[in-house]
């Protein structure tokens, strides 16, 4: 009787350590379960954030480079308006200049030429004020994120010419020519630039496949000037 009880004892006790190894096992096996599910939801909220800044760094990326892309194509044609007034003021120099004399027919025409002058000086300086892209003056923004570029469009305001001092007002047509071609230049730079970003995107997402570039200028694409909101599907779509 002690020997069955004894082994009673020992069956019961291998029960219950059985049953205890198997409570502690599918406890081990559900906080696994809880943990992986942990960390795939932890992976997946992390993708998701860096798409949504990968998304939010390239649309601001756009919205830059369509800016300033803007503000040199108003660049140029302000000079070129620039540079055609700046040849009737010439004009007007030379005129004063083989007028000056002491009679008084002469002091009047000369007088009446330098009215002119002043005039389209006017309007000279009304063509740079208002050489605008946006809120901002082209001719006084800053491109420094060109740092490739010899830009300087601070230096073509008109304020400083004289009518009489042809030698300065031919440095001025210098200094149009100059700047026009350097914002030509500026152009291409920050469009290239743009075309590596955006060709480096496609490589590593195939939904870039079909984008162009080129259409970054479009009248539509302005809705996506503030990077507030801009996502991959919008940009895709604009640029399609």
């Amino acid at each position: 009787m002690k020997v069955a009880n004894t082994n009673a004892v020992a069956t019961s006790l291998i029960k219950d350590s059985d049953t205890q190894r198997s409570k502690q096992a599918k406890a081990s096996t559900k906080q696994g379960e809880q943990s992986g599910t942990l960390e795939s939801t932890k992976e997946i909220s992390n993708s998701s954030k860096l798409g949504k800044e990968s998304a939010k760094n390239l649309a601001t990326t756009i919205k830059n480079a369509n800016t300033t892309i803007g503000s040199l194509e108003v660049m140029i044609r302000s000079i070129h308006s620039l540079q055609t007034q700046n040849k009737a003021y010439q004009k007007l120099a030379l005129k004063i200049q083989d007028l000056q004399g002491s009679t008084e027919t002469q002091s009047k025409a000369v007088q009446d030429l330098t009215n002119k002058a002043d005039g389209l000086k006017e309007q000279m300086q009304k063509t740079f004020d208002t050489a605008m892209f946006g809120d901002e003056n082209v001719f006084t923004k800053s491109y420094a994120d060109i740092p490739e570029s010899n830009l300087n469009a601070k230096k073509l305001s008109p304020n400083t010419l004289d009518v009489k001092q042809p030698e300065n007002l031919k440095r001025y047509a210098k200094d149009l020519s100059e700047q026009r071609s350097y914002a030509k230049q500026a152009k291409r730079l920050v469009q290239s630039a743009l075309d590596e970003r955006l060709d480096s995107v496609q490589k590593t997402d195939s939904s870039y496949a079909k984008l162009d570039s080129s259409k970054l200028n479009a009248q539509e694409f302005k809705a996506a000037q503030g990077s507030s909101g801009v996502t991959l599907d919008r940009v895709l779509h604009l640029l399609r």
